[in-house]
């Protein structure tokens, strides 16, 4: 995952899945390619669930201190 560039963030979970991607592609055509050529070859991915962020309502990173 470390070597993707598309790949954002990847985050290790515990529950349901084990990983949570933030994916940044140009298109559907480019996620697909993407998942058919890289993602599904990762070692030990035996199923994969997909979102696809139609508006960012809100996007901080400020602590609420």
């Amino acid at each position: 995952m470390r070597a993707i560039p598309e790949i954002q963030s990847a985050v290790l979970l515990l529950g349901e899945y084990d990983f949570h991607l933030r994916i940044v592609v140009l298109d559907i055509d480019h996620y697909q390619a993407l998942l058919q050529d890289k993602l599904v070859s990762l070692p030990g991915v035996q199923e994969m669930q997909s979102s696809v962020i139609l508006e960012v309502v809100k996007n901080s990173t400020a602590l609420p201190l």
